[in-house]
């Protein structure tokens, strides 16, 4: 399975997490059906970069992936709690999920951002996440 298999599966299982937003985490933007506040608070995250680890022996199977994580609701406080729930279910998370052996995960940066849809706010959230396929 992919990271961002992995990821969803992290964010999904977190108690945090899916008492906020429930099953609404979604790649890359937010689905466009029903009205706004049915969609809110959510999720959406994007890979960005990829690294492989360089070893002597050559390319090893662990991977570093770069993920940003924006949390999204009708209200900034809302949006800021969602982001804090975030990180604590993805800081230093080790373990496996989705066929990924995650080995690390680390928050990189946390930015308050305005959002072009009214009654939207958004907190974005950039991990590094180490890992490789289970063995």
């Amino acid at each position: 399975m992919s990271i961002k298999a992995a990821l969803y599966s992290v964010l999904t299982a977190h108690a945090g997490v899916s008492a906020l937003v429930g099953d609404r985490v979604y790649p890359n933007v937010i689905p466009q059906r029903g009205e706004g506040p049915s969609r809110m608070p959510s999720i959406v995250y994007r890979q960005g970069t990829t690294d492989r680890q360089k070893t002597y022996c050559g390319t090893d199977g662990t991977r570093r992936d770069t993920f940003t994580v924006d949390a999204y609701a009708v209200t900034h406080d809302g949006a800021d709690s969602l982001a804090d729930a975030v990180e604590a279910a993805l800081i230093d998370y080790r373990g496996t999920a989705g066929g990924r052996f995650i080995a690390d995960v680390a928050l990189a940066s946390r930015a308050d951002l305005g959002d072009i849809d009214p009654g939207r706010y958004r907190v974005s959230l950039s991990f590094d996440i180490w890992h490789r396929a289970s063995t």
